[in-house]
């Protein structure tokens, strides 16, 4: 069990919350709850694909640390839309896809009350994949639509680049293979341009299979080609 603070940093007290099995949340300093908040959102994001009950625990540990604000100031509210957004996150892991999008929902609106367009943007993301799951692929690619152009807006080149690609596989569940090609070429473009050069790749394979799809397979080998030049390099 955790004692006390000390000089522990925001990192180690989310392990510690995580790990603990009765968390000492009262002794977290109150100008240190928002650092330990955040820590645990990483925490819950880390662990999502790989541990999904150890995100799960994230997101139960942000919420008993939330509940002991009253959102009485920004710090309690950001701390409170955390704790959404992770819950988002647990739900989708336990299959409670419906409560994860009101989830998401509740942390962007919470988000851009406090002006932080950037972390309302990102709680989009994982709300793609829990509309996806529910098969409603039409708000799935419409929210995917308005985040994109969110993180353009806000110069964050990567995110978006992740969006379109995101966009790119939807569309090609879908059968539009024309906008899968556009999407992913955007993607490998953005990618390109951040220095993410192995996910620009993959998104240039994305491209060439939507291609052959198409049965533009000129297009399509030559797309392969530069992935494979590109690869070697």
């Amino acid at each position: 069990m955790v004692r006390s603070a000390g000089p522990q940093s925001a990192a180690d007290w989310a392990r510690a919350l995580v790990e603990a099995s009765a968390p000492a949340h009262a002794a977290i300093a109150a100008s240190q709850r928002r650092a330990v908040a955040w820590a645990l959102k990483d925490l819950c994001y880390a662990a999502w694909s790989s541990e999904p009950q150890r995100a799960a625990k994230a997101a139960d540990a942000l919420r008993a640390l939330s509940q002991r604000a009253h959102a009485a100031s920004a710090q309690d509210a950001e701390i409170e839309a955390l704790a959404d957004w992770t819950a988002g996150i647990a739900c989708v892991t336990r299959g409670h896809l419906a409560d994860a999008v009101a989830a998401f929902d509740r942390a962007h609106d919470a988000f851009a009350l406090l002006g932080h367009a950037d972390h309302a943007a990102a709680t989009q993301v994982p709300r793609i994949m829990a509309l996806s799951l529910l098969g409603q692929y039409d708000e799935a690619i419409a929210c995917a639509d308005r985040a994109q152009r969110a993180f353009v807006a806000l110069g964050d080149r990567h995110a978006a680049a992740k969006v379109s690609l995101n966009l790119g596989s939807m569309f090609v569940h879908r059968g539009d293979y024309a906008q899968a090609v556009r999407h992913s070429r955007q993607a490998a473009v953005l990618f390109a341009r951040v220095g993410d050069h192995e996910r620009s790749i993959g998104a240039d394979i994305n491209m060439a299979n939507a291609l052959t799809s198409l049965g533009d397979f000129d297009e399509a080998l030559r797309v392969f080609a530069r992935a494979e030049m590109r690869a070697a390099a």
